[in-house]
């Protein structure tokens, strides 16, 4: 049985920076909803491990929001926004906006 996601989902291809505990990487996202975001090679990343991560939404200016890293499979990694970074608000309407298109 499949469970329906709560946000939507929009295949990307966005550069990422990722930060936390003394690492820094960059990663790419692959796909991006209002909760989180999948990545690839991002593979030193460990489940659990808070993270802030720097992007651009379009042509907006970057933006950054606190996440953990929640999933790890297939050569993909899981984020899980913070959902009180109030740039949240920011990716949910950029994905809305992609939705409608």
């Amino acid at each position: 049985m499949f469970r329906k996601r709560k946000h939507a989902r929009v295949a990307v291809d966005i550069p990422v920076q990722v930060h936390g505990a003394g690492l820094i990487c960059e990663a790419h996202c692959v796909e991006l909803g209002a909760g989180g975001m999948s990545l690839v090679r991002a593979d030193q990343l460990g489940v659990s491990l808070p993270v802030q991560i720097s992007f651009a939404l379009g042509s907006q200016v970057h933006i950054s929001v606190q996440a953990v890293v929640w999933w790890k499979r297939n050569h993909l990694t899981g984020l899980r926004f913070d959902p009180h970074d109030r740039n949240c608000k920011l990716v949910k309407e950029f994905v809305e906006a992609q939705t409608r298109q």
